[in-house]
């Protein structure tokens, strides 16, 4: 059905139409599995230089489910791996499987599988499959993501596993997370009463990956609130998180100090070696997801102090670290949208380009009163944030007051009732001999320099135009002429 235009998974579907089963979760959880198995189906067609099958005796699906988990681990730890890390990581554990490849071998298989994770084939878009909804008997579309790539606060570019990432590695049990998590450690307990000490192993893996989901809903409302000032609401979008994490925080340290006193109890009981080693592997890492609980305490006390901070930012001029990154959110959000949906807001889009106020043609009065401006200095600016050094702004004296302007102006106006043209080298040399002083000749070439547009200009009877150029020992530049207007 390629032309057909299903709906979404999260449209509103009205009223059940049938009395069908609804296996709708498990039907979206399959899709998860629908990157990696078109991958597997088409792994012979990838060759290396030699044409030899890229994949030959790799599990494509095991090389995916890896690279995941490692990406998990870089979120437990911070922000997550850089797109180096991740193609370093998953081009060596390609050599450790097959040592006869080669390293652009490995490289170029580690591409495709970052590839099929990230959906490169449909240039990074959401994965699209569809699925029957058996309660409305519809064909709907399931839109996600494994993973995402996004900038941290440096402009570097990490991976995390997304949520249905998160749900692939966990086993893809369609719960809440505090669900997940008293689930794994009840079932911990009972395989460690029961001496199934690798099963258990496994469980406590999956109970830290629950962990680090949990503290990563944290970390990137408060990113997001940090990049963009004003689109976090603290009473909607942190505080119930937080007070849902302190829940999850105590709740599970004391079921971890039942587990680990389990454990110890039952190193004294077991007498073969390999139990006990393996009870001490258990232990190591439940202290392991200790330290990752501790870093979610760690998060959650801070985050009120780093969003008081991020809301006084807001009442700073927007850094361009601060403005949504056009490449990782404007334009592919608007790549998906219609034509027609883009048109209806193109004039809208095109208005808030302007400025708010348009500003007046640049003729030569409006350039001196830029020029000749006076500024006061911020002594109380905040610029700590700044590392580059701010030169306080020299105000100068006015060269001409006030009372010299009025005397030369009176002086220009007397001169041009003569009706007849002047120059300004004339007007200079009859101040000349008049006794004028070198900075009332600067004032009259001035008061004549500013007269130069009619719209400006003090002498109504007279029109200037431009007659070379003149020098003498005090000014000198272009030569005005002020010609008597001729009455129409």
């Amino acid at each position: 059905m390629p032309n057909e235009q299903l709906p979404d998974a999260s449209d509103s579907l009205g009223e059940p139409k049938s009395e069908l089963i609804d296996l709708s979760p498990q039907l979206r959880n399959q899709r998860l599995l629908e990157p990696m198995n078109q991958l597997h189906a088409t792994r012979n067609f990838h060759q290396d230089e030699a044409g030899e099958p890229l994949f030959d005796r790799l599990d494509t699906h095991y090389l995916c489910m890896a690279t995941l988990n490692f990406m998990m681990e870089g979120s437990a730890v911070g922000a997550g791996y850089s797109m180096a890390d991740v193609h370093t990581y998953v081009s060596s554990l390609i050599s450790r499987i097959r040592p006869e490849k080669t390293g652009s071998a490995c490289a170029k298989a580690a591409d495709v599988v970052i590839g099929c994770l990230s959906n490169k084939a449909e240039n990074y878009k959401e994965f699209e499959f569809t699925y029957f909804y058996a309660p409305t008997l519809q064909t709907l579309v399931y839109r996600f993501r494994l993973v995402n790539l996004e900038p941290d606060l440096d402009d570097v570019y990490r991976y995390r596993p997304s949520p249905e990432g998160y749900l692939l590695l966990i086993g893809m049990l369609n719960v809440d997370v505090e669900d997940q998590q008293i689930l794994m450690e009840k079932m911990l307990q009972i395989l460690i009463e029961r001496g199934r000490f690798e099963q258990a192993a496994e469980f406590a893996r999956r109970a830290m990956v629950l962990s680090i989901e949990h503290r990563q809903h944290i970390q990137g409302h408060i990113t997001q609130a940090i990049r963009a000032p004003g689109t976090v609401r603290w009473s909607t979008d942190i505080k119930p998180r937080l007070d849902d994490s302190r829940q999850h925080v105590k709740a599970r340290q004391e079921e971890e100090g039942r587990l680990l006193m389990a454990i110890r109890n039952k190193i004294g009981e077991v007498e073969n070696i390999k139990s006990k080693q393996e009870l001490s592997s258990l232990h190591d890492l439940l202290s392991k997801a200790g330290n990752v609980r501790a870093r979610l305490q760690l998060e959650v006390s801070s985050a009120e102090g780093r969003f008081i901070d991020a809301q006084t930012a807001a009442f700073r001029a927007r850094k361009s670290t601060g403005i949504p990154d056009l490449e990782t959110h404007l334009l592919p959000q608007a790549m998906i949208r219609p034509g027609a949906q883009l048109a209806l807001a193109a004039e809208d889009l095109i208005v808030s380009l302007f400025p708010a106020v348009f500003p007046k043609a640049p003729d030569l009065s409006n350039l001196l009163s830029i020029l000749l401006e006076r500024r006061q200095l911020t002594k109380d600016a905040d610029d700590d944030e700044d590392d580059d050094e701010i030169e306080p702004f020299q105000v100068w004296p006015d060269p001409f007051p006030d009372q010299l302007v009025v005397k030369i102006s009176q002086w220009l106006s007397a001169k041009f009732e003569e009706n007849r043209s002047w120059r300004i080298d004339e007007l200079i040399d009859a101040g000349v001999n008049e006794g004028f002083s070198a900075i009332e000749q600067q004032c009259i070439a001035f008061c004549l320099y500013r007269s130069f547009p009619d719209s400006e200009s003090e002498f109504e009877n007279h029109h200037a135009v431009l007659d070379g150029e003149y020098e003498t020992w005090v000014v000198r530049g272009d030569n005005l002429r002020f010609d008597v207007k001729t009455k129409v």
